[in-house]
């Protein structure tokens, strides 16, 4: 049923798309592509791999980790995540941590739970930020209402930071609950291990010697991703503006809990909703959305096949 919900997604998507746009339309989006925007798309996507694993050494702290490693980790991770759906591709990370930095599973999920945690708290920040900015500018209705949804989501992020022990303390007696009722003793003991281990760690991540580096180096990496995105946009002769960053990246959060293979229909959706609310028709904004996920997956493809070679002869 899964398999068949994955594959459904895209499907249906380009059955809907090409019901409404001809391959000929996205074409004359690549003729009139503005390429020198790719190849700031580009460059941010090798600096953000490069910033990921400055961070994960931090993280693991071992000086001597070698960095090419760790960038052929992040850049494999990219691929996987992207094109396996429902975001399944993220728990690569933890993968080849253990398999190549010989890091202790619950330790590698820390990691990944921990900065994206951060990741989003301050992708928010940004976000309502701009919001906010944009508000002096266009105070409409419907701009408004989305930057009551931003605000909103700060307020539960908050929440979540105020109350970090509470709910590890809660998920950890939750977790011993259920473990007892339908687990064997040996078993239930064993994954309690893993789950102690595991909110260890993510306190271990947020500790006093590693917060300063974590909040730089993650703070510079939503900035280069969402360069990324923008770059890959504005290549396909889109012209930006405050409120079209934020939808775009509101719609973009909200679609990626559909995701399918390949992020294919989820990120079109995002971008093409944005581009319908600040004005372009609904062919106009398919077509750009098609072109701009294809242009996205060039340096990702790429880097990852470089990387799976790369971390193939460093064994």
């Amino acid at each position: 049923m899964k398999t068949f919900l994955r594959l459904l997604i895209p499907i249906v998507f380009f059955g809907f798309v090409f019901s409404i746009i001809k391959p000929s339309d996205i074409a004359a989006v690549f003729a009139a592509a503005e390429w020198e925007w790719f190849g700031i798309g580009c460059l941010c996507m090798v600096i953000g791999n490069y910033l990921c694993s400055l961070r994960t050494r931090g993280l693991l702290f071992n000086s001597s980790q070698s960095l090419w490693v760790l960038w052929h980790i992040h850049a494999l991770r990219a691929l996987i995540a992207g094109a396996l759906p429902f975001s399944t591709g993220e728990l690569s990370y933890v993968y080849y941590l253990k398999k190549y930095c010989v890091t202790p599973t619950a330790q590698g999920l820390a990691f990944l739970v921990s900065i994206r945690f951060l990741e989003f708290t301050m992708f928010l920040c940004l976000l309502f930020l701009l919001a906010v900015s944009g508000i002096f500018m266009d105070a409409s209705a419907l701009n408004l209402t989305a930057l009551l949804i931003i605000a909103a989501m700060m307020a539960i992020v908050c929440l979540a930071v105020w109350k970090t022990d509470t709910l590890l303390n809660t998920f950890t007696k939750i977790s011993d609950i259920l473990l007892g009722k339908f687990s064997g003793k040996q078993i239930s003991e064993k994954i309690a291990l893993k789950i102690e281990q595991f909110s260890k760690s993510v306190k271990e991540v947020f500790t006093a010697d590693r917060r300063n580096n974590l909040m730089s180096l993650t703070f510079g990496i939503v900035l280069v991703r969402n360069i990324f995105v923008i770059s890959m946009i504005r290549a396909m002769g889109v012209q930006i503006s405050v409120w079209f960053i934020v939808f775009l990246f509101l719609f973009l959060f909200v679609t990626r809990f559909v995701q399918g293979f390949g992020s294919f229909g989820n990120q079109e959706a995002g971008i093409s909703g944005a581009l319908i609310v600040v004005g372009y028709t609904k062919e106009e904004a398919l077509a750009i959305a098609i072109g701009t996920h294809l242009l996205q997956w060039v340096p990702i493809l790429i880097l990852g096949a470089i990387s799976y070679i790369g971390i193939q002869r460093s064994k």
